[in-house]
């Protein structure tokens, strides 16, 4: 169900005053927050008369977008996972109240006080205005992931999760073969990375309460530095070695590469603030298969993301930009695992599974003609580039990609599953190649 986008819901205001224990409820501003490709984010402001929170309260409603991921929880899960990170002393936004009654709004939600500040990633690593003090910033975000990885399994409240894995990595790999043997295409590429990571996939010390999406633009900083730690729906069981590579993993540094810890400071500097907070030594050895493991993971979310686009009927230039990035993903996997591999022989044509370029040129149009002209609001600049971007795809697409429509490449992604090819260094070459030549068409600059 779609909600206006110029007023709350109707029920809002009832349903908060039992929710929060007011006497009464006036909402008096709504609007969608930019940003929250999974989920839908609506800021409001609430007046409350009587109760606990009586006053002005400021909040997010969060809830499901018209479609979603697969390992996504739902929101009654993620708001527990909230309560619990809350209740460990990890900086969140404080939760308030959560609602599984879909006749209030038309689905699940739950409303948490709001922070003030940014949380975009592209801001947050070039503008140093948003930051503070960048080596601070990164050892306090150290030390909050610290705090989340003292909670350890069982715990009665979020038994939902299911059982701990006895390996994190190969349950990982698992969960994204998964996946791909429903997927329409064969992945050559992405079937070569998950055969290394399943070959050589480390022991775990300990099982921890992951966030699994702690990255740049997950977190909220304001001029002082961090202000709270957001996006709460992957979290799990696993290896504390999986938070600590996603973050420092090159795909989530926004382009500023030198800085390894989210391309806002130093990896030293993050380190530093882990251990201060209690969390234990880091292997260097785990934390590089795990930065390795962040790409095949980035990469199949990025296909769930495309996908959304393509055979969901979600028509959104965010979604249908992020399945031009598997190229560049698939590429990254591959240099990390052997750089020095030489090309060899490809199978002809790679599958048809993305936007095309008169999808990308229509979309780019209808978001020009639709939102940005007839408003400048928070996050249009965003958008502007956004389109900037997908009309540069369109002409180099245009003039230089061929049209493969065909799926020749299941016979080989099942070889390369099944170990025939471990040693084939010619194909791991040019599968690497062949991704790098379909990032260039994405993203010319892209810094190989």
């Amino acid at each position: 169900m779609a909600l206006n986008a110029h007023a709350a819901p109707p029920g809002l205001a009832g349903w908060l005053v039992g929710a929060l224990g007011a006497t009464q409820v006036q909402v008096l501003a709504w609007r969608q927050l930019s940003g929250g490709a999974i989920q839908e984010n609506w800021a409001f402001q609430a007046r409350l008369r009587g109760g606990p929170n009586a006053g002005t309260l400021e909040a997010v409603l969060r809830t499901d977008a018209p479609t979603g991921v697969a390992a996504s929880h739902g929101r009654i899960a993620e708001y527990t996972i909230l309560d619990a990170a809350n209740k460990a002393g990890v900086k969140v936004p404080e939760p308030l109240a959560v609602c599984a009654d879909p006749s209030v709004i038309g689905k699940p939600f739950y409303v948490m006080r709001r922070l003030e500040g940014t949380a975009l990633g592209h801001i947050l690593v070039n503008d140093a205005k948003w930051t503070g003090d960048r080596a601070a910033l990164v050892a306090s975000l150290g030390g909050e992931l610290a705090k989340l990885h003292k909670i350890r399994p069982p715990q009665a409240a979020l038994g939902f999760l299911g059982e701990a894995p006895a390996s994190p990595a190969l349950a990982a790999v698992e969960a994204y073969r998964t996946w791909l043997d429903g997927y329409r295409v064969a992945r050559p590429a992405l079937e070569l990375a998950l055969r290394w990571l399943e070959r050589n996939a480390p022991e775990t010390d300990a099982v921890v309460l992951c966030h699994r999406d702690f990255r740049t633009g997950n977190f909220m900083a304001d001029e002082t530095g961090l202000a709270g730690i957001l996006d709460w729906e992957f979290a799990g069981w696993g290896d504390r070695h999986e938070d600590i590579g996603w973050f420092c993993a090159k795909c989530w540094r926004f382009g500023q590469i030198a800085r390894e810890a989210g391309g806002v400071g130093a990896r030293a500097d993050f380190l530093r603030g882990y251990a201060t907070a209690g969390g234990a030594a880091v292997d260097p050895a785990k934390l590089r298969y795990w930065e390795i493991m962040a790409h095949a993971r980035w990469a199949t979310i990025a296909l769930q993301q495309n996908e959304r686009f393509v055979a969901g009927g979600e028509a959104s230039l965010d979604l249908a930009l992020t399945g031009r990035r598997i190229a560049e993903l698939e590429y990254e996997l591959l240099a990390a695992i052997d750089a020095d591999a030489q090309a060899g022989g490809l199978p002809p044509g790679l599958p048809r599974d993305r936007a095309d370029a008169s999808e990308l040129a229509s979309l780019a149009r209808d978001v020009l003609a639709g939102e940005l002209l007839s408003q400048m609001a928070e996050g249009a600049r965003l958008k502007g580039l956004m389109l900037a971007n997908a009309l540069g795809i369109v002409a180099r697409t245009l003039a230089a990609e061929p049209c493969n429509d065909g799926d020749g490449n299941r016979a080989l992604a099942a070889a390369i599953r099944s170990g025939k090819h471990d040693a084939d260094r010619g194909l791991h070459g040019a599968l690497r190649d062949d991704a790098k030549a379909r990032t260039l068409l994405f993203n010319p600059k892209y810094p190989f």
